[in-house]
């Protein structure tokens, strides 16, 4: 049964990370794949629907309080190294939004396109800038995706017990 429970969770970060991925690279090429599809949102639930099953089965595999280096024991050298990668990636990725937008978030409020600050209009902006940042809001956003939905991608895929 737990055999069934790890493929069913694996090819389901699968599919998120290969939709992360896809939604990722249309980001980065300046696309704002949320106004066209919003439900693309909901890749930020799904991360939890597969990763809260890695910490509980990894568990499960490792004790109540698995080391990293026992969680990752099992994993290929080239699925941890590509891990870490994508993990430091999105990291810096995540950074740079920040940086570029201080933390505000592109919106329409009374017909006027404006970047928000925790419900505090920072600046208004032009709807060129508005669809650029609400592309790099996406573009951060789905490179964490690609670190929640890769590492249980590859614990209950690749992982030898």
């Amino acid at each position: 049964m737990m055999h069934l429970a790890r493929r069913f969770f694996g090819y389901l970060a699968l599919t998120g990370l290969v939709v992360s991925l896809g939604t990722h690279a249309w980001a980065v090429l300046g696309n704002d794949i949320a106004s066209q599809f919003p439900k693309i949102w909901l890749l930020h639930l799904g991360m939890f629907v597969v990763f809260v099953p890695l910490v509980l089965i990894s568990r499960y595999d490792l004790g109540s309080d698995p080391e990293q280096e026992g969680w990752a024991a099992g994993l290929p050298a080239w699925a941890k190294i590509l891990g870490f990668c994508i993990l430091a990636y999105a990291a810096l990725n995540f950074l740079l939004l920040l940086a570029h937008t201080g933390g505000g978030s592109p919106v329409v409020r009374e017909e006027k396109f404006v970047l928000l600050n925790h419900g505090k209009v920072v600046r208004e902006i032009s709807e060129l800038e508005y669809a650029a940042l609400s592309a790099g809001q996406v573009r951060g956003f789905s490179g964490l995706w690609l670190v929640f939905y890769y590492w249980p991608t590859a614990y209950f895929l690749l992982r030898k017990a």
